[in-house]
C-alpha cells in the first residue's frame, strides 16, 4: 500500500470475484397452515451460469461477465442485460484460465479508472484458485502494471468484498426477480436465454457502491485495517485441528 500510494488512492484498489446463479431459483415464502406443502413452480435444473463481478474500494464497478456453459457464441444471451455487459461461453459454465484472462484483457483493464502506468499502478484482489494464477496472467498483469494480490487460502468468506455485501443480496434480488419474470409469464420457466436479462436487473440493486465500499470496509481491504476481522473466525474448525493432532501424536 506504503509502496505504491494506494493509502489515499482507493479508486485504484480492485477486488474480482465470480459467483453462480442456476435457473432453478427459490421461490418466494408464503403464510401457510403448519405441517402443510404448498405447491411450488420453479424452474427445472439446469446449467450454471457464472457472473463475474469486480469493482474498486471508491464504489466504482466494471460491467458484469457473464459466462454460459456452451460452444456456440449467441448474442440472444445477453439480450436486455446491462450497457457494457460482455459474456463468454465455456464447456463448464465456469471460469478457466482462458477465460479470466480474456475477461481481465477485454471487460476489466478497458474500463479501470484510468490507465495503469508505471506511476499509478492497480491492485487487484483475488482469490487463489488455479485460474487466477497461471503464468501467463501474471506475466500480462506485470507488464500492464497491475499487482495481483492472491488472498490466503479459505479466506474468501472473511476477505473477498463482494462475499459480504454484494452476492448475498445478488442472489436475494435474482431469486425475487425470477419470481416476477414466471408471475408475468405465466407457463413459461426461466432458461439461459433471459438469465442474463434477470441477473442484469438483479445486479442493478446489489451491486450497488455504497455495498461495494461497505464490503471493502468489512474485510479491513479499505481503509487497511487488520483489527476488523476477529481472529476467532480464522481458526481451523474442530474436526480439522483434531485430525491435525492425531496425526501429530503418532510414532
Amino acid at each position: 500500500m506504503s509502496n505504491y500510494d494506494l493509502h489515499n488512492n482507493p479508486q485504484r484498489i480492485y477486488n474480482v470475484d465470480e459467483t453462480g446463479l442456476q435457473p432453478e431459483h427459490r421461490p418466494p415464502n408464503v403464510i401457510a397452515a403448519k405441517g402443510s406443502k404448498p405447491p411450488a413452480i420453479k424452474s427445472p435444473r439446469s446449467t450454471t451460469v457464472t457472473v463475474t463481478g469486480c469493482a474498486s474500494a471508491s464504489g466504482h464497478s466494471i460491467p458484469p461477465f457473464y459466462i454460459f456453459k456452451g460452444k456456440r457464441h449467441n448474442a440472444d444471451l445477453i439480450n436486455g442485460t446491462a450497457p457494457g455487459a460482455k459474456y463468454i461461453m465455456s464447456d463448464s459454465g465456469w471460469s478457466n484460465t482462458d477465460v479470466f484472462q480474456q475477461y481481465i484483457q477485454e471487460q476489466c483493464l478497458p474500463n479501470v479508472c484510468g490507465k495503469p502506468t508505471s506511476q499509478q499502478h492497480i491492485r487487484l484482489l483475488l482469490d487463489g484458485h488455479t485460474s487466477h494464477t497461471s503464468r501467463s496472467i501474471i506475466e500480462w498483469a506485470r507488464s500492464h502494471h497491475i499487482i495481483l494480490q492472491v488472498l490466503p487460502a479459505h479466506t474468501s468468506h472473511v476477505l473477498q468484498p463482494p462475499n459480504l455485501s454484494v452476492f448475498v443480496p445478488l442472489k436475494a434480488f435474482y431469486n425475487k426477480e425470477c419470481a416476477q419474470y414466471m408471475k408475468r409469464n405465466i407457463g413459461q420457466t426461466v432458461d439461459t436465454y433471459c438469465m442474463g436479462r434477470i441477473a442484469s436487473n438483479a445486479s442493478l440493486k446489489a451491486m450497488t457502491l455504497m455495498n461495494f465500499i461497505s464490503g471493502f470496509r468489512k474485510t479491513g481491504c479499505y481503509p487497511l485495517y487488520s483489527d476488523v476481522i476477529s481472529r476467532q473466525k480464522l481458526f481451523p474448525c474442530e474436526a480439522f485441528r483434531t485430525a491435525v493432532q492425531c496425526r501429530r501424536s503418532w510414532p
